[in-house]
């Protein structure tokens, strides 16, 4: 009998995984947990990656590929290890490709902002990836452990609804009854709301699901009690690797505890909604998850446009703790220098200073959370406590220790109005389309004139070119930015939620004076919504008007000549026009736009 022998392959596979964990463990700072030959196609293991002190702060899952002696930083990946980055992971995944030959490691991570950038030809059970030449482990290498620091914080920042509610999920699931084999009459309405809201998560609003049940087959219901006047209840995720119940009974008493925790459970006290209007409850629960996706900027916000608009308003608000001058024109290298080194050392060199000087209220050290046994820290607020003569010593420690290769230790940057995980995950998506100069789109405000003209008021930061030339640029942009975004996350609600509804052609009146000496001079504009009556006009287009006396347009009026055709007005409005004057004016316009068409979308679809 012949005994089975191991081939090359398989002896690569040994020498590629027993190179990495060789060097991970020389740094002391990622565990691996990786298995040799293994023949699952998704996954080889995990990384679980520690602070300075050995504090966890998170782990990734990987795939370990052996690259080819000419590999030009190129390796065919399988097609249903990325579909599996897509679909699957709660947490982040890298594909690691080992030159053996020169004791690297390169490593790419796969998320969905590189997965939609890839052309994949679904014939073919191979894509060609392209590594980072710069982004490689080694024995001299450490660059990686920060990159990979903040790529945790920002996957939670992300899918933080979901990382808090999986502990709930794990938790309530201990502390439930199984209902299986039993019979209740209340049971065929919960049936019955359980697929209609799983009809919208899987048909309609699948972002929902992505975002706050991620991983998730179907939704199911925890309830702790169910009669004609009253309902208590959560959903939990059905994944896709479990066979789970959709029904689930738990104890009333440990509801309200976990209540107090403000999770997510709904109590119902004088009537029961699933009993008297299950849809309209869905349609409810819906509306409160599109609420929160806009208000915590959850959406794939992965657009050109809106990138370029984000990143430089961000470096805009953070250039004294980025270490970066304003500019017209910057390069991604440079702006991920500043965030990955000097960004983390100002801000534990600006907290320290606090710290030391008492300048912290006891109020905002009681509001001080820590995650994961780290401080969470916000450097927008360290930035107003701090006077120009400490911020000139923290710029120069902050320079001494990046020359010594002196690193912050972990803690986690949050900051409200710019999310530190969309900065990232933007500059990660320009990066995958391979556009390395990042050049200024809009013209910048002039806060010189302010002085000039010995005004306080923020419509005199353009002067009258300045402000046409970023109106004609926000309203020339809208209709493409807009419908990418669409795409990315309501796919399946392109005319529901289109820019343009009813309409063919949008026309905008705008009224802009530089002479201003009350609040009644600001801009103003007027949007008119035109359906083309004899449908001779289908291309649709928004027409911008400043200051144009000709355009003689009547909001009273039903239908209105337009250039030569008749076109019955569908809507109309009036409004201050002050979203130019914002930091980020598109991605803005675009949030109130979708809040808007989510609120009538949730309103028409209710019973």
């Amino acid at each position: 009998m012949k005994v089975k022998s191991h081939n090359q392959e398989n002896f690569k596979d040994v020498q590629s995984v027993s190179l990495l964990t060789n060097i991970l463990a020389s740094h002391g700072r990622v565990m691996p947990d990786l298995k040799f030959i293994d023949k699952w196609p998704n996954i080889d293991g995990f990384l679980e990656l520690h602070d300075v002190n050995k504090n966890f702060l998170g782990k990734f899952e990987v795939q370990v590929k052996t690259l080819s002696k000419n590999h030009k930083f190129k390796l065919n990946c399988p097609l249903n290890f990325i579909e599996y980055c897509k679909m699957v992971p709660t947490i982040p995944i890298f594909l690691l490709g080992v030159d053996n030959s020169k004791s690297k490691i390169y490593w790419l991570l796969i998320d969905n902002s590189f997965i939609d950038n890839l052309n994949i030809n679904n014939n073919k059970k191979t894509k060609q990836i392209q590594f980072d030449n710069n982004k490689f482990i080694s024995k001299g290498n450490r660059d990686y452990i920060q990159e990979w620091e903040r790529i945790l914080i920002i996957n939670r920042d992300k899918y933080h609804d979901f990382i808090e509610n999986k502990e709930f999920y794990d938790s309530i699931k201990q502390n439930v009854n199984i209902l299986t084999g039993d019979s209740k009459p209340f049971f065929p309405q919960i049936h019955a709301f359980l697929d209609e809201l799983n009809f919208y998560l899987d048909n309609k609003l699948e972002i929902i699901k992505e975002i706050f049940f991620k991983n998730a087959w179907k939704i199911g219901i925890a309830y702790s009690e169910c009669t004609d006047t009253s309902l208590g209840f959560s959903l939990y995720p059905i994944n896709y690797d479990k066979n789970d119940i959709q029904i689930m009974e738990v104890d009333k008493t440990y509801y309200k505890q976990l209540n107090l925790k403000n999770y997510t459970i709904w109590f119902y006290g004088k009537e029961n909604p699933i009993l008297s209007n299950y849809k309209d409850l869905v349609i409810k629960l819906l509306s409160d998850y599109g609420d929160k996706l806009l208000k915590n900027k959850l959406l794939n916000y992965s657009e050109e446009f809106l990138a370029l608009e984000f990143i430089f308003a961000f470096i805009e608000e953070f250039k004294t703790q980025l270490g970066i001058n304003i500019r017209n024109e910057y390069n991604v290298e440079e702006i991920e220098e500043a965030f990955f080194k000097y960004l983390p050392i100002w801000t534990e060199e600006a907290n320290s200073l606090l710290l030391s000087k008492n300048r912290y209220t006891n109020h905002e050290l009681k509001k001080m959370i820590r995650i994961n046994n780290l401080p969470v820290l916000d450097p927008g607020r360290m930035n107003w406590s701090i006077s120009p003569e400490e911020k000139s010593e923290i710029d120069e420690k902050v320079k001494y220790r990046i020359k010594n290769n002196n690193l912050a230790s972990s803690f986690y940057l949050i900051n409200d109005k710019f999310p530190i995980g969309i900065f990232v995950e933007l500059i990660g998506y320009l990066k995958n389309k391979k556009i390395k100069a990042l050049k200024r789109f809009y013209r910048p405000k002039n806060y010189n004139r302010l002085t000039e003209l010995k005004s306080n008021w923020i419509w005199h930061v353009y002067n009258y070119e300045d402000f046409k030339y970023n109106i004609e640029l926000f309203f020339e942009k809208l209709p493409s930015v807009y419908n990418r975004l669409i795409n990315k996350n309501f796919p399946n609600l392109l005319n529901e939620l289109s820019l343009f509804g009813e309409s063919d052609k949008i026309i905008v009146k705008v009224s802009f004076t530089e002479d201003i000496k009350s609040h009644f001079d600001h801009p103003t504009y007027e949007m008119f919504y035109l359906k083309a009556k004899n449908n001779v006009d289908k291309q649709k287009t928004i027409d911008v008007y400043i200051n144009d006396n000709e355009i003689k347009l009547d909001k009273n009026l039903e239908e209105i000549e337009y250039k030569g055709s008749i076109y019955i007005l569908k809507h109309w409005k009036w409004s201050v026009l002050d979203f130019i004057y914002e930091d980020t004016p598109m991605f803005n316009y675009i949030q109130e736009e979708l809040k808007d068409k989510l609120k009538k979308y949730f309103k028409n679809n209710r019973v």
